[in-house]
């Protein structure tokens, strides 16, 4: 904001530069008294005894009644201007219809000076206003942005949804499958333990027990041992018993002994890659899963 020596700097220039009708009376009253007084008087002496103008009373900014100080009335008029301006209300004063209204050059200069600066005080307002109206327009801009991406924040937040609902269809999937691979191994196991108990070998008080083999293969032959000592001991049978089973009847139940223990071995892989293919199935689940929580968390 512009300081009061815009304002004040011109206008009491112009007041010391010229003097007051006032002043000017005064000076020639004084230069008429010097030359009629005489020599030894007091007013040769330096002595005034010359009555005081008005304008020189105690009250000098107070105009004498009965006369017009366009001084004091332009120096009230540019106060007045003035306390507008400070208070906020900038306005600029009509300017005269013509140059025969003002009263003396002083008064010219005055008015000029006082919507000089008047102008330059709304110029800088106008710029202010600018700049303010400006920071509101982005602010504006800013605001439209904001909501933008609000909007796409909510947009994201239901596609997500879709993808909560099919973590959960999948979780509950993923439950029935190891329910349903529980009560696979159980079976399995049961099975398995009546398969042992089928093709276990007898014992004897002079050979005692005799362990499986390990693994499928070891199945298989325990099986095949088990069928062949079957077969002799039903031909030792047959022959002590007075030839009752021939050998072709021992080879016909040896047969039939073993495709028995093979058809049960077949049915017992059979139930262990059933259960494979579920655990495969199971864990096939639970990668789409995690790829499908990974592939959300990354939206």
């Amino acid at each position: 904001m512009l300081g009061p020596e815009v304002f004040y700097g011109p206008f009491m220039t112009a007041c010391k530069a010229q003097p007051s009708s006032k002043q000017k009376v005064w000076n020639q009253l004084e230069s008429k008294a010097r030359r009629h007084a005489r020599p030894g008087s007091p007013s040769e002496n330096g002595v005034r005894h010359v009555a005081e103008a008005p304008a020189m009373a105690k009250t000098p900014s107070e105009p004498a009644s009965g006369q017009r100080d366009e001084l004091a009335e332009s120096l009230g008029e540019l106060f007045t201007n003035v306390s507008l301006m400070v208070r906020g209300e900038l306005q600029v004063p009509p300017a005269p219809a013509s140059d025969s209204n003002l009263t003396s050059s002083f008064d010219v200069r005055m008015v000029s000076a006082f919507q000089w600066g008047t102008n330059n005080q709304l110029s800088l307002i106008e710029k202010m206003n600018d700049r303010v109206a400006q920071e509101y327009s982005n602010y504006g801009d800013v605001a439209a942005g904001l909501r933008v991406f609000v909007e796409q924040l909510n947009e994201k937040n239901q596609g997500f949804d879709e993808y909560i609902s099919q973590i959960d269809t999948i979780d509950q999937q993923v439950t029935e499958f190891e329910a349903v691979v529980s009560m696979l191994d159980k079976h399995a196991t049961t099975r398995s333990r009546a398969a042992v108990e089928v093709v276990r070998p007898k014992t004897s008080a002079a050979t005692g027990a005799r362990p499986l083999r390990e693994g499928a293969e070891g199945f298989v032959e325990e099986a095949s041992d088990e069928v062949n000592e079957g077969g002799q001991e039903v031909m030792a049978e047959g022959e002590t018993t007075g030839g009752q089973l021939t050998q072709e009847e021992a080879e016909y139940a040896s047969r039939i002994a073993k495709e028995r223990i093979k058809k049960q071995q077949e049915d017992a892989l059979q139930e262990e890659e059933n259960i494979r293919l579920m655990e495969h199935e199971v864990e096939r689940q639970k990668r789409v899963a995690e790829e499908q929580m990974l592939r959300a968390q990354a939206l």
